[in-house]
């Protein structure tokens, strides 16, 4: 991961870009304070005054050249550095946007990153300053912020955030006599899928190499058939890593244990749960308590898994259309050093993939480059065909409105026009026949591009249409469409 690629990755997270500097006590959105930084203290003092403003003053503003001042949007500039930092940590564990404390956590965190973009090095080299790989201090300053977190946090914290107690709906709370102790498990596993972000799978080798017959490639994607396959042709060499494509996202957070009373007598035991032993017994108060707290935990979260759902929607969307698309699709020679401007485009954490596939000579770095685009908005597409009816669901009261307005100029844009007026010559080219499993894995056909213009315009359709129905259930019609 070189230095100037994480610096120009972390400041697009935070501050939205790379030409800003602290202009009396605002962030101050021109300058070429970026592209001139040599990375020594007095660069560094003016870019925490940037993390000050923006994560600790009371009132943060933020200006633009003949324009008055507005607010910074702090809430979403934390939100986008946690998922930012999620996509390079998966497990990392971090306080909630809306805490009081997140501001100091986020200023704190940021200055661990900042520490490490400039940390102090033996190289007078501008040029090899800028390019030094900073990789291991990188992943050294995530453990010390999930370290930060884990000791700010007291027992009787994690007791309040990670515990909970509900009492059965079927008796009087004062009634209730018995009580169990219930791990919420898979309580949620069969609507994750519905309610989580894309993470693109991306096969890369640390040697360099590019195996298309790789046996660790086939026995990971086909692990769920055979479970003894990660024991066999295991190449520690090779890896896949987990890249979000949009910095917005959401979470589903639930107690890993929540304390469920009932009240139990003789009688219920024989009438209603039909047993008459502890095991069963147990079992079957476990289940009704799974139930109820499901139900519990929907009615609580939906309106903002709804919220987080179409906002991540038009994030990916503004992504993915903000690929120069044509260039992608086209049959012209790819540049190196366009294939990895557009790859910065849409994936959050790319300074990792970079540093795995400088190894690797050019024509094999482009084409791991292509394949990744390429499998971005399959996925994309995807996503959207798979929950377009939910989302639309979600998008139908008045606050979603700028989001169907987006999307309606989108569609009748003439750069949508355009696309698909390209696109319709797509269908004429030949394409070979995949002929390995990481061809057909990551295969790119000819209506790649028609079926993402198709699936936006069907989405379009869905919102248009869409009217309020107490009788969607969001989950189970959302799982059969998919």
């Amino acid at each position: 991961m070189k230095r100037k690629e994480v610096f120009k990755e972390f400041l697009k997270v935070i501050f939205g870009a790379t030409t800003i500097k602290p202009t009396a006590g605002k962030i101050y959105r021109a300058g070429n304070l970026f592209s001139e930084c040599n990375f020594n203290d007095e660069y560094m003092d003016l870019y925490v005054k940037l993390l000050r403003i923006a994560f600790l003053d009371i009132s943060p503003k933020e200006q633009r050249v003949n324009y008055e001042p507005t607010e910074f949007p702090r809430l979403e500039s934390i939100s986008r550095f946690y998922n930012y930092l999620r996509s390079y940590k998966a497990d990392i564990r971090l306080p909630e946007v809306n805490e009081t404390s997140s501001r100091g956590f986020a200023y704190k965190a940021a200055l661990e990153i900042l520490s490490v973009i400039f940390f102090k090095s033996n190289e007078s080299d501008r040029f090899n300053l800028e390019n030094e790989d900073i990789s291991i201090i990188f992943r050294n300053a995530l453990d010390r912020i999930q370290y930060s977190y884990n000791n700010s946090q007291t027992i009787s914290n994690l007791i309040n955030n990670y515990s909970s107690c509900i009492y059965d709906a079927e008796f009087n709370k004062e009634r209730c006599n018995y009580s169990i102790s219930v791990e919420t498990g898979t309580i949620l596993d069969d609507i994750m899928d519905l309610y989580s972000p894309i993470l693109l799978k991306i096969y890369l080798s640390k040697t360099g190499k590019y195996d298309k017959q790789s046996p660790f490639f086939f026995n990971k994607i086909t692990r769920l058939f055979d479970s003894d396959n990660d024991k066999k042709n295991i190449n520690s060499e090779e890896i896949f890593l987990y890249k979000p494509l949009a910095l917005s996202g959401f979470t589903i957070d639930i107690p890993p244990i929540f304390e469920f009373y009932t009240y139990l007598d003789e009688k219920i035991i024989i009438k209603n749960y039909k047993c008459n032993d502890d095991f069963s017994l147990k079992k079957k108060i476990i289940a009704k308590a799974r139930s109820q707290y499901k139900n519990i935990i929907i009615a609580d979260l939906l309106p903002r898994w709804k919220q987080n759902l179409v906002f991540y929607t038009e994030d990916i969307i503004k992504r993915v259309m903000r690929l120069d698309l044509k260039w992608l699709y086209n049959n012209e020679k790819k540049d190196i050093n366009k294939c990895r401007k557009e790859l910065e485009k849409i994936v959050i954490g790319y300074p990792e993939i970079f540093s795995y596939i400088d190894n690797c000579c050019e024509d094999i770095q482009k084409e791991q480059l292509l394949i990744i685009l390429h499998h971005a908005v399959k996925e994309i597409t995807a996503f959207i065909n798979r929950r377009s009816d939910l989302i639309s669901q979600c998008a139908i009261s008045l606050e979603y409105l700028d989001h169907k307005k987006y999307v309606q100029s989108l569609i009748n844009g003439k750069k949508f026009r355009t696309l698909k007026t390209f696109s319709e010559s797509l269908y004429d080219n030949n394409n070979n026949e995949p002929n390995s499993l990481l061809d057909l894995y990551y295969y790119t056909s000819s209506n790649e591009l028609p079926l993402l213009l198709l699936s936006l315009e069907s989405y379009y359709k869905q919102l248009k249409k869409a009217k309020e129905n107490s009788d969607f259930d969001f989950f189970n019609n959302a799982s059969k469409k998919a």
